[in-house]
């Protein structure tokens, strides 16, 4: 096989276009001379919109207080393992799974742990990241599903990575940028009540809005 026959999944990149009322939208938008500052959490309708969104998606109980709307999943990503880690602290994330995270990681000076799924016929496990824990260890990443296999993380092994992370004071990073392409719901009763303390949840308007080259402003 030489690279011609290399087909990379480890970006996913849409080439249709934005629906039409989103471009209407932000047209009228600058019709209305909405291009200066706002809240540094973003304006709460769009927040509000956001809860609203998540409660119709499974995760009840999130208020606008507690979203904060960045750039994009990237600048989430980053403000995220900026906050909370030191040089030389760990984050773990599935492997393969997203190549960014570990640049992301690689600029804090962080040390970014791959946890293979490639042993369990790609099946994202707690006991994979149990294994590789120590006391410098901070964030568990989640890709749920996960650009390079579109794998999901099973609602049992999702609450053993819980248990795992209250064992350890740890915080899961939870990916959901991809959440848009799941084809049958697949509900996972620890988001029942809301999200769990110690849990993070990013998503993206790129891929299933079509808004890749979009900056939310």
């Amino acid at each position: 096989m030489d690279a011609g026959d290399t087909i990379d999944l480890s970006t996913g990149y849409l080439t249709a276009k934005a629906p039409a009322h989103i471009g209407e939208g932000a047209r009228a938008a600058l019709d209305r001379s909405e291009t200066h500052y706002v809240d540094r959490l973003g304006i709460k309708p769009l927040r509000e919109v956001i809860a609203a969104t998540l409660a119709r998606d499974g995760i009840p109980n999130v208020i606008a207080d507690n979203v904060l709307v960045t750039s994009g999943a990237q600048e989430a990503l980053f403000i995220a393992l900026r906050a909370l880690v030191e040089p030389n602290d760990e984050t773990f994330m599935p492997d393969p799974g997203y190549r960014l995270i570990e640049t992301l990681a690689e600029l804090g000076e962080e040390n970014f742990v791959p946890v293979t799924s490639t042993v369990n016929d790609f099946e994202i496990t707690a006991q994979s990241y149990a294994a590789a824990i120590t006391p410098k260890s901070r964030y568990l990443v989640v890709l749920s599903p996960t650009p390079a296999t579109c794998g999901m993380i099973a609602p049992k092994e999702f609450a053993k990575l819980l248990a795992l992370a209250e064992q350890h004071n740890l915080v899961i990073l939870y990916d959901a940028a991809l959440s848009g392409g799941i084809y049958a719901p697949m509900a996972d009763p620890n988001f029942a009540n809301g999200l769990p303390d110690r849990v993070l949840w990013i998503g993206s308007v790129s891929k299933f809005y079509r808004m890749s080259g979009w900056r939310i402003g």
